[in-house]
Order: C-alpha cells, then sequence, then structure tokens
C-alpha cells in the first residue's frame, strides 16, 4: 500500500532560482500562449482564426503548444527585422522626410 504524499516532504539539493531569475520556456501551452499576449484563451482561438497570431507550432499534444519566438515576432515585429531592411526602412522614412 502507498504512504501518504504529505508524509514526505521533499527539498531538491539545487533549487531552481525564484521566478524572475528562471529561464523562460521556449514553448508555451494554451493558456500560458493567450496570458503572454495578454488576452483570454477563447479570444486569443478566435484571433488565431482570424490570422492574428500564428497557428501552434505543435499540434499533435493537447493542449497545443506556441514558440515564444513567433508570438514575440508578432508582439514586437520590428525587433525581429533582419538589419538591412531595418536599415532600409530607416532610409526610406530619411527620405520622405526629406533629411537626405
Amino acid at each position: 500500500m502507498f504512504k501518504k504524499a504529505s508524509r514526505y516532504k521533499f527539498v531538491p539539493k539545487n533549487p531552481l532560482p525564484e521566478t524572475s531569475e528562471r529561464p523562460k520556456p521556449a514553448m508555451l501551452t494554451t493558456r500560458e500562449a493567450a496570458e503572454y499576449v495578454g488576452t483570454s484563451v477563447p479570444r486569443f482561438r478566435r484571433e488565431i482564426a482570424m490570422g492574428i497570431w500564428p497557428d501552434a507550432y505543435v499540434k499533435k499534444t493537447l493542449p497545443h503548444r506556441w514558440r515564444r519566438a513567433e508570438l514575440d515576432a508578432v508582439l514586437y515585429p520590428e525587433s525581429f527585422l533582419p538589419q538591412d531592411r531595418n536599415q532600409k526602412a530607416i532610409d526610406d522614412l530619411d527620405k520622405e522626410m526629406g533629411l537626405k
């Protein structure tokens, strides 16, 4: 027969650092992805259907998984532009404003 789990206390030898210092996971569940982008799960699913957010990266498991990098690319598109493409956009703006 199994003993009650409450009798045992597991204390890891090397506990993980506090949550602020823990590395962020690369893959997020549906709930985590919705929280990450600041919406509810039903709204997150609707926005996926509308094409606002990328499809799940892993669909074979439940819950589906999203790559944090893909969500970041939608949240912060200017950060994920290649440098030369970013520079071209800056140069085009400078020309429109008459600075070059």
